[in-house]
């Protein structure tokens, strides 16, 4: 589920919903949410005074790489979208 620009919804529509676990998150396709969850289950167990020690150095580089996987996603996006012509920066805004 890719980001599109913002819009008013219609009436009745409700907000797409925030998936809880990494396999809700895995089952929507969207991968930048799959790996938020990811990234936030890596974290809880990182921060775990439980995680064995010997556990610590490859759950901190897999954490670092999808922390850089959700850079590139978002870096990519921000570039598509002012390619797009959907950033438009700080234009003077009036009210029609």
């Amino acid at each position: 589920m890719a980001k599109g620009p913002l819009r008013a919804v219609s009436d009745g529509e409700t907000a797409p919903k925030t998936p809880k676990t990494i396999h809700e998150a895995a089952s929507s396709g969207d991968l930048r949410a799959t790996l938020a969850k990811l990234r936030d289950r890596l974290s809880k167990t990182l921060d775990d005074v439980n995680t064995p020690p010997r556990d610590l150095a490859a759950l901190s580089r897999r954490f670092l790489e999808v922390v850089r996987e959700i850079d590139e996603i978002d870096s990519r996006r921000k570039q598509e979208a002012s390619e797009d012509g959907e950033a438009a920066g700080d234009e003077k805004w009036t009210a029609v």
